[in-house]
């Protein structure tokens, strides 16, 4: 009879999976029975899924003893809080031939064995060893000498240009872009910093970048389009279109999900509060781990983890902001159209605006496109990537260790963020989207529709003095008066990622802009959208006379 083999490698539960705790949350919600903090005498067989459930629950090996008797090993181990998410493996059972091979190999990767214990079985001594993952972190430092610059500038856009030059220093941010259009023409667009510090590439005016959030703009805008076009109804259920595509409701599912309307999804009232329940959308780890996945867990899979979760209150009560009530839209655009959500989106808002610079982001540095930019946290970190989640599955073989990955580029997987978060675009495209709302001779939308996108929903009737709102797909202040509804509004949209900061505006006297970072927060930890807010309306402001310029078309107004 072949004889099994003995070594066993539990990394973090399976893969370093205790490495992304702090960022996909237990999945211990609901659990009734709480977690040992000391256990004796388990098997290997025993410490597999007592390691799992440790890594999914935050909690970390504090010391462990080793007993053998003669027919099996048992183990002893101590638990602790994982207050400080340290990256943690452990190996059972490796040989003395395979001790000096493991320790060259984990050193290779940063890893430092912290508790090493070894017993003799069998007539062979086998080593259990505890790894801990060194830090790696280290501060944002931007080259020495002048920023770079780049874009056509004019003498009279000196307080603007002055303006982001100052706001990149103080809050050392490697690189930016900012586009502004006034009554639909582009009157400003230049690059600031770098859009890669390693190999000193000036940002461009329209180097493409993540727009995180603003992406929640273009898919409210694609729902609104088929509303107009009959295909869809506001207050219809989402629930027959997610059955009608596939996906089947667990009888266990929370009754209210026949609530939800699309208008609550685009109103972020359809029930999910993540500051009671973790956003699923940065749960791949997890929800891959839950559902026992052999590939990291997709847009389909959350869905359906999801119908399997209570909601955080009833649909249409208030306001929350939901990244999964707008992964739902596109499984409603997919149903109601035939097409995939990027095709339709494409198809109806991306060629009829010329946006030629907007596309699907990737997760991996190595996928990144040509043209776009690096990403950068104020404190450069390290990883384990969400992708060695489904490694742990295969039995009888050693997991791979993988290699950790700085934040923006395995943190968390894009490709799932699509309809919430996923897009990449320039600034100068994300002005050509929010001229052509209501661009003639072609609006992209009618005047009806404008009105349905900007209105105060109805939960918040009783708070009419409120002038701050979210509408449909955008963020609405109530500004002044005009014959046309978007006249009397401002509106605006930003995003967040590690690594981006970004923010979209449109004013109702007729200038817009859009302002895209490669980093997402200041030295300080504030997020840069939310630092650069109030200085380019008073950069904006400051400016006497605009020169005659389209830089659309690159070219001087006559």
């Amino acid at each position: 009879m072949k004889r099994k083999k003995n070594v066993t490698n539990f990394v973090n539960g399976r893969v370093f999976v205790a490495a992304c705790c702090c960022l996909f949350a237990s999945m211990s919600r609901g659990e009734d029975e709480p977690f040992p903090m000391a256990v004796r005498g388990k098997t290997a067989v025993q410490m597999k899924s007592l390691v799992e459930r440790a890594a999914a629950e935050n909690m970390i090996i504090s010391d462990i003893k080793l007993r053998a008797t003669r027919s099996r090993q048992l183990f002893e181990c101590t638990f602790a809080k994982n207050t400080t998410n340290i990256p943690w493996l452990i190996q059972l059972n490796l040989k003395e031939s395979e001790l000096q091979t493991q320790l060259g190999d984990m050193s290779s990767k940063n890893y430092l064995p912290v508790i090493e214990r070894s017993v003799t079985f069998q007539g062979q001594k086998l080593h259990t060893i505890i790894w801990h993952r060194k830090a790696e972190d280290r501060p944002l430092v931007l080259p020495s000498g002048p920023m770079p610059e780049a874009g056509r500038t004019n003498s009279r856009l000196k307080p603007v240009d002055d303006m982001m030059r100052t706001f990149l220093t103080r809050h050392n941010v490697a690189g930016a872009t900012l586009a502004i259009s006034k009554s639909g023409q582009l009157v400003y667009s230049r690059g600031f910093g770098y859009a890669d510090i390693e190999k000193k590439h000036a940002m461009q005016p329209d180097t493409v970048m993540r727009i995180a959030s603003i992406s929640k703009s273009l898919t409210s805008v694609a729902v609104l389009l088929l509303v107009a076009d009959g295909k869809l109804s506001l207050d219809e259920k989402i629930l027959p279109r997610l059955e009608a595509g596939g996906f089947q409701v667990p009888r266990t599912a929370d009754q209210r999900w026949n609530d939800i309307t699309i208008r609550n999804l685009l109103q972020h009232s359809g029930g999910w509060d993540r500051d009671i329940s973790p956003d699923p959308m940065f749960q791949v780890v997890n929800i891959t781990r839950k559902r026992k996945l052999k590939r990291p867990a997709g847009r389909d899979d959350i869905l359906r983890y999801q119908l399997t979760q209570p909601l955080d209150f009833d649909p249409g009560q208030r306001h929350a902001y939901s990244n999964f009530g707008y992964s739902l839209l596109a499984h409603v655009i997919e149903e109601a159209t035939g097409l995939g959500y990027h095709e339709f989106v494409s198809k109806r808002i991306l060629t009829p605006c010329k946006m030629q610079k907007t596309r699907p982001g990737k997760t991996r540095l190595e996928d990144k496109a040509m043209d776009e930019a690096r990403y950068y946290t104020q404190t450069i970190s390290t990883h384990t990537p969400f992708w060695s989640a489904p490694e742990q599955a295969r039995r009888g073989s050693r997991p791979r260790i993988p290699t950790p990955v700085e934040a923006p580029y395995g943190q968390w997987d894009l490709s799932v963020m699509d309809a919430h978060g996923g897009w990449t675009s320039s600034a100068p495209d994300l002005l050509k989207f929010i001229r052509a709302l209501d661009a003639e001779p072609n609006p992209l939308l009618s005047q009806p529709t404008l009105t349905t996108m900007l209105e105060r929903p109805a939960f918040m009737t009783d708070d009419q003095t409120s002038v701050v709102w979210y509408g449909c797909g955008w963020n609405v202040r109530a500004a002044g008066i005009g014959q046309n509804i978007q006249d009397r509004h401002n509106i605006w949209h930003n995003g967040a990622l590690a690594g981006t900061s970004t923010l979209l505006v449109r004013r109702n006297d007729g200038f817009s802009w859009a302002i895209l970072f490669n980093t997402d927060q200041s030295a300080d930890g504030k997020r840069l959208a939310s630092l650069i807010d109030a200085p380019i309306h008073v950069a904006v402001n400051r400016i006497a006379e605009w020169p005659k310029l389209e830089l659309f078309e690159q070219k001087p107004l006559e």
